[in-house]
């Protein structure tokens, strides 16, 4: 085929190409600017119809009066009532009477009772009070600390040879000023009855559990470190679940993980029923942006641990005021 004649065939393709592509092309229509608001309208109804129930949708608490119909389960009236003595103790600063003394002794005296209901055939229980110092750098600054105190539990099956323990930690001081019943009594006393329900119960469980109430965060994080660092059964956590606040209620939230194990996020959205979890909270947290830590960072960094840290971030207005 000559030059002439491919460029007498070329326009002639582009026209038929053209016309193909008007035919094929579909019409587009707008929804006009009028439906604006009732689209709006329809995602708010959404939200307070749909969402906002769900998010505030709580399992209802079973009472003391309830207890024997209920065996094996939490009884969120006990550890309410526990909560109520422990916030009538005050402000829990380290080094306080209020915090070494009092507050101690009231959590001896509930793992007392837990062992005199315990199922003593099948399990047993060691509790140890930690009188711990030592230092480490924590941000740009030494933190030194001296004599704080840690109420330890080692839960196991008496048949159980496992040498790798479940950690799960909370603490039991506060800031001045403030009795401390959401950051972090509440999760101090959700353990209580967590660790009464495994103790009343017949059913065995493979690795040991070590609860760990420590008496010193908001310094910050010097009991978890003093643990991690010295205690004799430090060296067997193998994993950890960090109960803390950062405000009174509500569900809480999960929003740190790992790190570089995803079986626990596995184990978690398979375990928890109403599961609350956001990478976007990770994300923020661990970028600096909120000046705030958890013991969480102590047993990841000094102890290696992988774990999930938790939290209540509900009514964050009373997060370290004479509110909580």
């Amino acid at each position: 085929m000559s030059e002439e004649e491919v460029k007498k065939v070329a326009p002639d393709e582009e026209k038929v190409a053209t016309e193909e592509m008007t035919y094929h092309k579909k019409p587009t229509s707008k929804v006009p600017w009028y439906f604006a608001p009732a689209y709006l309208l329809f995602w708010l109804v959404l939200l307070f119809a749909v969402v906002v129930p769900v998010f505030f949708s709580l399992p209802t608490g079973l009472t003391i009066q309830n207890a024997s119909l209920n065996p094996g389960r939490f009884i969120a009236e006990r550890a309410e009532r526990i909560l109520i003595d422990f916030d009538k103790i005050g402000p829990k600063v380290v080094g306080s009477h209020a915090n070494e003394n009092h507050t101690v002794q009231l959590l001896l005296d509930q793992l007392e009772d837990i062992r005199h209901v315990m199922q003593t055939d099948l399990f047993e229980m060691e509790i140890d009070v930690q009188v711990v110092s030592g230092a480490y750098i924590h941000w740009t600054m030494v933190n030194m600390y001296q004599g704080v105190q840690n109420v330890v539990v080692r839960f196991r099956t008496k048949a159980s040879t496992s040498e790798s323990y479940l950690l799960i930690n909370s603490h039991f001081d506060s800031k001045p000023g403030s009795p401390g019943s959401g950051d972090d009594g509440a999760m101090v006393v959700i353990m209580l009855e967590t660790l009464r329900v495994l103790a009343t119960n017949r059913r065995p469980f493979r690795h040991p559990i070590v609860f760990l109430f420590n008496g010193a965060e908001e310094n910050p994080l010097q009991a978890s470190h003093g643990f991690i660092t010295q205690h004799k059964w430090a060296k067997n956590c193998k994993a950890l679940i960090n109960l803390d606040s950062a405000g009174s209620g509500n569900r809480e939230i999960l929003f740190q993980s790992g790190p570089n194990h995803p079986w626990l996020m596995d184990i978690y959205r398979k375990s928890v029923k109403r599961s609350y979890a956001t990478t976007f909270a990770e994300e923020i947290f661990q970028a600096g942006i909120l000046p705030s830590d958890t013991d969480f960072r102590i047993f990841s960094t000094y102890g290696k641990l992988p774990g999930l840290d938790l939290a209540h971030s509900y009514n964050g207005y009373v997060y370290h005021t004479k509110f909580d």
